[in-house]
């Protein structure tokens, strides 16, 4: 070059150069850093994030799957079978189990046989469950079909036919009833009916455990028992208890399910027996008024408190239970009532406990 440069503008130059390399040579520095952050320390903080959201999410899915408001759907018309004039002639009796399928309104769409001993029976008893109507059940809002079985029983010695109600009820499409086994436990009790003991049974002193299969339907009421052990003078008693039971609807895979499981029922001749029929409670020969809460009084709450008691066979109150209750007035109404004494009660000259309903009233003035 002919062009002479002084010594500080070249100095300046080499000065510009190293810049501009460096600054190159950072950026890439610096993007190489970014790269390493985001391709293996990111996915460390990013991840968990998004598998906790996830977690989330699924966690409510789940949460509304569970979370189901249902509609019974009620009989609203059952009509029984006609025992067959021919059937009688031919002394032709036994029971016929139907299944039955209606559609989203309720009607019925299909019936079939699940167990019959006679084609002439089984007929009568489809025709019969083939006119029966339910109302539309709905889960969420949404009508459902539903399935139920019904079993028909055909006695020569019975005026009419005996037709159960619904035995096992369950959404159309959806699984039968779970049996209780391994990780599925029973459901838990939350209205029991104690069973009345046989006047006959009582004076003959038989006693004894009868033991049940019981089905529940998926709101958790009994529609179905079957004796796996009999006492023969009181299965029809533990029968006719347990139907009553009602439990804690159960949720498996976030759909309701009928459950399968065994239950007991304890007849023991010194028992309490209920005050029905020919027994009347006993006569009441001290009485003890409630105390009225203060901050139910100062409240304005009012009402009556009705209660289930049980005597022993000197007549005093030893068990008390609430049967409709005022939650700020129940306390003071079974702490007055356990101080209760009855006259001690006599059947068939053995003294017994009774088992009899009494009422708490609790007025302002």
């Amino acid at each position: 070059m002919d062009t002479k440069l002084k010594k500080s503008n070249i100095v300046v130059m080499a000065l510009a150069a190293f810049l501009v390399v460096g600054g190159i040579a950072g950026s890439r520095l610096t993007f190489a850093r970014v790269e390493s952050e985001t391709g293996t320390e990111g996915k460390d903080l990013v991840l968990p994030v998004l598998q906790e959201k996830e977690k989330t999410v699924q966690t409510e899915e789940k949460k509304k799957s569970t979370d189901k408001e249902i509609k019974p759907a009620k009989l609203i018309k059952k009509v029984d079978p006609t025992y067959p004039q021919e059937a009688k002639e031919a002394g032709l009796e036994g029971i016929a189990i139907v299944e039955a399928t209606t559609d989203e309104k309720g009607d019925i769409k299909e019936v079939k046989i699940v167990k019959g001993e006679h084609d002439i029976l089984n007929k009568a008893a489809m025709e019969a469950v083939m006119q029966w109507k339910y109302e539309p059940m709905l889960i969420n809002g949404v009508p459902h079909g539903i399935q139920f079985t019904v079993t028909c029983r055909f006695s020569l010695k019975d005026k009419k036919t005996r037709v159960s109600a619904a035995d096992e009820v369950f959404v159309k499409g959806h699984a039968p009833p779970v049996r209780a086994v391994g990780e599925i436990k029973p459901p838990k009790l939350i209205k029991k009916v104690e069973p009345v003991y046989p006047e006959a049974a009582r004076k003959a002193e038989i006693q004894g455990v009868v033991i049940l299969e019981a089905t529940t339907d998926i709101y958790g009421r009994v529609m179905s028992t079957r004796i796996l052990r009999s006492v023969p003078e009181l299965d029809q008693a533990a029968i006719d208890a347990v139907k009553q039971w009602v439990y804690e609807p159960m949720i498996i895979d976030g759909e309701p399910r009928g459950v399968v499981f065994t239950v007991t029922c304890t007849f023991r001749s010194d028992e309490p027996v209920r005050a029905t029929g020919d027994i009347k409670p006993p006569k009441l020969i001290k009485k003890v008024e409630p105390v009225y809460p203060e901050a139910a009084r100062k409240a304005g709450i009012k009402g009556t408190v009705i209660l289930e008691v049980t005597t022993d066979i000197y007549g005093r109150v030893k068990n008390v239970k609430v049967l409709e209750s005022i939650p700020e007035l129940d306390q003071a109404a079974m702490d007055a009532v356990k101080q209760w004494i009855y006259e001690p009660a006599l059947i068939d000259g053995k003294p017994k406990g009774i088992i009899l309903t009494v009422t708490v009233t609790f007025h302002l003035k």
